[in-house]
């Protein structure tokens, strides 16, 4: 009886309440020209990541670019000018202070 008094009293099709989400156009005359020009620039961003996440992806399929390759014999062959000295560090480090300033 209990089954038959619930079966009796839901309906027959279900009711769905489905509300569409309002488009980007429909709120854009609620929007003072501030918003409007950030949602513009932020368009134009993404229209920009997308173009060149695009080029970067042509350019890693096109097979042109990619790892460098250093040759170890052709560093060891190497042919230097006999006048050429190595290039001394800039930098001074030291753990000595003296008023302040490291001593190098």
């Amino acid at each position: 009886r209990f089954m038959r008094a619930v079966n009796q009293s839901a309906p027959s099709t279900p009711q769905i309440d489905i509300k569409k989400a309002p488009s980007f156009n429909q709120d854009e005359p609620h929007l003072d020209a501030y918003e409007r020009a950030l949602r513009q620039r932020k368009q134009e961003a993404d229209e920009r990541k997308a173009r060149l996440l695009a080029g970067y992806d042509a350019i890693a399929r096109s097979g042109v670019c990619g790892p460098k390759i250093v040759v170890r014999e052709e560093l060891e062959h190497m042919e230097l000018p006999q006048d050429a000295e190595p290039r001394k560090p800039k930098f001074s480090c030291t753990s000595s202070f003296s008023g302040g300033f490291a001593r190098s």
